[in-house]
């Protein structure tokens, strides 16, 4: 196979990756904190370990990668 051809959508590729994985974080998120969409386990409490385990993906929803 040829390197270079697949070189050419390196960009795009990466984007597309980015944005997926961007949108994995949302989902896992917003499960845990705002209940959609509804997780298995239900809600959890406010301040425990699972709600924390909610808060740190949507802080890093808005961080721009180097």
């Amino acid at each position: 196979m040829d390197a270079d051809r697949f070189k050419k959508y390196l960009p795009e590729t990466l984007s597309l990756v980015r944005i997926i994985i961007a949108l994995l974080f949302l989902e896992h998120g917003s499960a845990k904190l705002l209940g959609f969409p509804t997780p298995p386990n239900g809600q959890p409490a406010f301040m425990t370990l699972l709600w924390v385990q909610g808060v740190v993906p949507r802080s890093f929803d808005r961080v721009q990668p180097l």
